[in-house]
């Protein structure tokens, strides 16, 4: 048997045969002293043509790079430069940029049940302000003539981790509450709080942000309350703030108080941002598109039974003569509770929507009740032929027609030729017909039911000089499409029976489109067609709910996805692909908004999770922005072009009518006027192996290179490695970077960070209302080390009966051994493809796992003697390991 050290200096073994070798020098000798090891370059080296990247680079020293996150998010893995995991409130459909999504702003309608609410307006900036253990903060609010059943409590506070935070937070909480009044005061001494809530200062994570504090309690109507906020006893909590602004003339002042107050002190200058909210009892359902350029409409949808709500958008009416101040809008029936508050539309833009003039828009400098003073002189005089809207604005007013009004929960609503809007109310009531026109000066809006007519959904199908309305009812248990062809006499026909509940109607290509739980039809030559697509499988009530029309394709809802129809291609596109929305997030694509370079969709995740709006850009997906609580749910949107912008994107988030502007002569928003930047949002990389999955690396450095920086506008980075989940926390890169250009970071600050993979999260935050970090590009610096393998070469001599280290003969023959060591070179038998395993007389290279290499050898001695052919072979014994 041959063994290593005893007969022979190297021994391979196949687990069947062992082959023995004995070194030798120059002339022959057995000598070990040629055995040679040498280190194996793992690595290819890369050339390039054309632009170089930082991939082209020389491993083991690797860089990898991101300027570009058009691709959107869900991606886990960093293999599309493009795409990244997550995403909050972050504007990256724009190639090239990563910056803050529009700032999420509120109107005067908050849930129709008594909202008492102060959050930052167009424009209006943060600053900062401190909250310690022993400094308690307070602010004034007095509830409506119907009191207030409080079910929530918002106040914007500040996480530790920001530009103007130090130290750790202890452990500790901040609590907020009601407080009743006392002279003028906060009722804290006596400690008669009325409701409070308190959250640890741990979960306060992400940079100014709206933080809810779950209450329950009935407020008195027209009385003054106080929303305290006010941090635990911990001496070692540092710096947690509250969102204050310079108050307008006449607004509530916030006041702060020691721990202990006997006396408030005044902030005069100062106000608290806060949400004093009730359930919502009026939650939006639809808006109207307003495709004539007038007023933007909204309707609600409460509990069945209770009739519904009709709000407008600005204003809308008729004009006087203005020939002798053609600066000026004149509307001199603007009187009594009609009559404009001074200067409420300063800012917004007027259009002449009807008679002379039409077309025309100004931007309003100022108002009085009657009259509207306008930046530039209208072209051509009004007459009381001329009818006006009011855009751009923040304010909703409910609207009660004369005659008959809405008595039921409103499903749907259209607007049909120039004067109505259609309203449906479900099965158990009439369609209302609300006529809003111009009637000889006169501004009317005028309700009457269309007949005996009922309808769920509506649509309306121009084509050239004629128009239909269709709806969709239910016909004594048959859900049923019927259509109207006179929009005034409206009297709908019989249609064609459907017989599966009814999910949207749509036109598309010119053809209504009929969606159920789980079928799609067309209303082809006043007959109802199949389309060939089967969900049947995946039938659902939402499949196909507000679905729209996007460019060339028909956009519409399948379970939890987003299905993209063109032809007969029908594609999957939702955002539940990939990755998809994390646990907390996920929801149906509850209501969509088509612009010609975006698709916009809401995410209503239901009564307990985060609902949001995604933007999809044709290459992914893009949170927009999230809604400030857990379930308050997403269920209309709508985008309205403003002239001369910026643009408004309008969404129901639970009673309220929120909105973002958006840009208008750019699709660009960090390159348009006017925009309004969200608090605080953030980036997730994907999870970056540098494509070796089990490789150990190191982690160096981290550049980040941004524009606009400084104290007030700012990015902040963490990173995560390894098993490190969603859940987990993230650990802080550094400081806040405040200067622009490029930033380099060590990971760490003492060099120690190894691991197998890293991701990198990325806090983009801003002080002020109208300005945004701009994140250019990324980089990461690392190494990366791989277990050492090594090459093996020894001078052997190998021949007949050759004496070995033992002084034993050898039992196997040149010819032999020589056939067995090229068989195993070749790989070619089933042995030669597994490694073999080799002893050696070197302990540090014993018992290795190897390849034999082809040897290079020469036939030193061939000679033919009384016992046969004598064979001497000369050469280079080599091998690898496995």
């Amino acid at each position: 048997m041959a063994t290593a050290g005893t007969t022979h200096h190297v021994v391979l073994d196949d687990g069947t045969t062992q082959i023995g070798l004995i070194a030798s020098d120059g002339r022959g000798n057995p000598t070990f002293s040629g055995w040679h090891r040498e280190p194996l370059a793992r690595n290819s080296f890369k050339t390039a043509t054309g632009e170089q990247k930082y991939s082209d680079l020389e491993p083991p020293y690797y860089t990898v790079a991101q300027d570009d996150w058009k691709g959107g998010r869900g991606q886990e893995k960093f293999d599309d430069k493009t795409k990244f995991y997550d995403s909050k409130s972050l504007w990256t459909h724009t190639k090239n940029q990563c910056i803050l999504g529009p700032r999420q702003l509120s109107t005067n309608v908050a849930d129709s049940a008594g909202a008492v609410i102060s959050v930052p307006g167009e424009g209006e900036s943060l600053n900062y302000q401190t909250v310690t253990d022993d400094i308690v903060w307070g602010q004034e609010f007095t509830t409506d003539s119907n009191g207030l059943t409080v079910t929530e409590v918002r106040v914007i506070l500040a996480s530790l981790v920001s530009a103007q935070s130090e130290g750790t937070p202890a452990n500790g909480s901040i609590k907020v509450g009601i407080y009743a009044d006392d002279g003028g005061s906060p009722n804290l001494p006596t400690g008669a709080v009325i409701v409070s809530d308190t959250m640890d200062y741990a979960d306060l994570s992400g940079d100014w942000e709206w933080f809810p504090f779950n209450m329950a309690t009935a407020l008195s109507a027209s009385t003054t309350y106080w929303v305290v906020v006010e941090p635990s006893d911990t001496a070692n909590w540092k710096e947690i703030g509250i969102q204050t602004a310079t108050i307008a003339s006449g607004e509530a002042t916030a006041k702060t108080a020691s721990r202990n107050p006997n006396t408030w002190s005044a902030q005069l200058t100062v106000k608290m941002f806060y949400q004093v909210l009730g359930e919502p009892t009026h939650p939006i359902k639809k808006f109207a598109r307003p495709w004539d350029g007038g007023a933007l409409y909204a309707i609600t949808n409460p509990a069945v039974g209770t009739a519904g709500k009709l709000y407008i958008n600005g204003d809308q009416g008729a004009c006087d003569s203005n020939a002798a101040a053609k600066g000026t809008l004149i509307d001199a029936s603007k009187t009594g509770a009609a009559a404009w508050t001074s200067n409420e539309w300063g800012g917004c833009v007027v259009r002449i929507i009807d008679g002379p003039g039409e077309g025309e828009w100004r931007t309003i400098v100022s108002n009085t009740a009657t009259v509207l003073t306008v930046d530039d002189d209208w072209d051509i005089t009004h007459t009381t032929a001329s009818s006006y809207a009011i855009l751009g604005s923040n304010k909703w007013t409910e609207i009660t027609p004369t005659g008959t009004v809405l008595t039921d929960t409103c499903t749907d609503i259209v607007k049909s030729g120039n004067d109505y809007l259609l309203i449906a109310q479900g099965d158990g009531d009439y369609l209302l017909r609300v006529r809003v026109r111009n009637n000889a000066g006169t501004w009317e809006t005028t309700g009457a039911a269309v007949g005996s007519f009922n309808a769920d959904l509506l649509c309306r199908h121009a084509t050239g000089q004629t128009a239909r309305v269709y709806r969709a009812y239910d016909n004594g248990g048959t859900e049923t499409i019927s259509w109207c062809s006179d929009e005034g006499t409206w009297t709908f026909n019989t249609g064609v029976a459907v017989h599966l509940p009814i999910t949207a109607l749509v036109i598309y290509n010119n053809t209504p489109y009929v969606f159920t739980a789980d079928r799609l039809f067309a209303v082809v030559e006043d007959k109802l067609q199949q389309i060939d697509i089967d969900f049947t499988s995946m039938a659902d009530m939402h499949n196909g709910v507000n679905a729209s029309v996007y460019n060339m394709f028909l956009m519409f809802p399948l379970g939890y996805g987003l299905e993209r129809l063109s032809g007969s291609t029908v594609d999957d596109i939702g955002p539940n692909r990939d990755a998809g929305l994390p646990d907390g997030r996920q929801g149906v694509i509850s209501c969509m908004a088509p612009v010609v370079d975006c698709l916009y969709a809401g995410i209503d995740a239901g009564i307990v999770d985060t609902s949001s709006v995604l933007a999809y850009n044709n290459f992914g997906w893009h949170e927009l922005l999230r809604c400030a609580g857990q379930g308050d749910r997403l269920g209309a949107l709508q985008y309205q072009v403003i002239p001369g912008g910026p643009n408004i994107l309008w969404y129901g988030e639970g009673g309220a009518i929120n909105y973002v502007l958006l840009p208008s002569k750019t699709s660009n928003p960090y390159l348009a006027s006017g925009m309004n930047y969200a608090l605080n949002g953030e980036l997730i990389t994907s999870w970056i192996d540098i494509g070796l999955v089990n490789a150990n690396k190191f982690w160096h450095e981290l550049t980040v290179n941004a524009e606009n920086l400084d104290a007030d506008t700012y990015i902040t980075c963490y990173y995560q490695t390894d098993t490190d989940t969603d859940s987990d926390s993230w650990t802080l890169i550094g400081s806040s970077i405040t200067s622009s250009g490029a930033t380099t970071q060590s990971i760490t600050t003492d060099d120690s960070l190894a691991g197998k993979r890293i991701r990198f999260k990325f806090v983009l935050a801003s002080n002020i209302a109208t300005a945004t970090p701009r994140l250019v590009a990324w980089s990461l610096e690392a190494v990366a080390r791989m277990q050492s393998k090594f090459s093996y070469a020894l001078p052997v001599k190998i021949f007949d009966e050759q004496l070995l280290l033992d002084r034993t003969k050898e039992s196997d023959t040149a010819v032999t051994i020589m056939a067995k060591l090229n068989e195993w070179a070749d790989g070619l038998e089933e042995k030669g493809t597994v490694p073999l395993t080799m002893t050696t007389m070197d302990p540090c290279a014993t018992n290795k796992k190897v390849f034999v290499e082809a040897m290079e050898y020469r036939l030193s001695q061939l000679a033919t003697d009384a016992q046969g052919t004598v064979q001497v072979y000369s050469g280079t014994f080599r091998a690898i390991e496995a």
